[in-house]
C-alpha cells in the first residue's frame, strides 16, 4: 500500500514539475525559450566565452567566461564567471565546471533569474550569485617569480 501511494505521488509530481518546465534551445545565434527569441548570442576564444544580447536594443545582457587562471595546462585552478553589465554584477564560481552555456541559461531561467521574456530579476540574481558565487579571485594566491 505504501509502495503504491509512493509511486502514485512521484507520477502526479512528474506530470505537474514537467508541465513548468521551459525548452531552451541555442539555434543559429539566437537563445529560444519555448520557441521564442529573448536573446542573441556570439561565441568566442573558441568557445570560451559567450556574450548574449538584447535582441532588441543590442546591449550585452550576460557575458560569460571560462577563466583559465592563466595557467593552461592545470585544470584545478579554473573558474567560471558570469557578469550582467546592467545590473554590474559578477559572479565567480566553480560549481559550474563541465557545464554548457546553455545548462548555465536553464539554470537561470529555473532559479527565476531570467523570464521567458528575457528579462533579468535583479533580486533574484543576487539571490543566485549568493548561492553559487565565490570570489574566486579574492582567495587566489599569486605567486610572483
Amino acid at each position: 500500500m505504501k509502495i503504491r501511494f509512493l509511486l502514485i505521488t512521484i507520477f502526479f509530481l512528474s506530470i505537474s514539475l514537467s508541465g513548468f518546465a521551459q525548452k531552451v534551445k541555442f539555434k543559429k545565434g539566437n537563445v529560444l525559450i519555448d520557441n521564442v527569441k529573448v536573446f542573441e548570442f556570439e561565441r568566442r576564444n573558441m568557445a570560451h566565452q559567450a556574450s548574449f544580447y538584447n535582441p532588441e536594443t543590442k546591449d550585452e545582457v550576460i557575458f560569460w567566461n571560462y577563466n583559465l587562471s592563466g595557467t593552461n595546462e592545470y585544470r584545478g585552478d579554473d573558474f567560471i564567471e558570469l557578469f550582467f553589465p546592467e545590473q554590474d554584477i559578477k559572479i565567480e564560481t566553480t560549481k559550474f565546471l563541465g557545464r554548457t552555456s546553455k545548462w548555465i541559461i536553464k539554470e537561470l531561467i529555473n532559479q527565476k533569474v531570467i523570464n521567458r521574456d528575457g528579462v533579468i530579476d535583479e533580486k533574484k540574481l543576487e539571490t543566485f550569485k549568493s548561492k553559487y558565487g565565490e570570489n574566486v579571485t579574492e582567495r587566489t594566491v599569486r605567486h610572483k617569480f
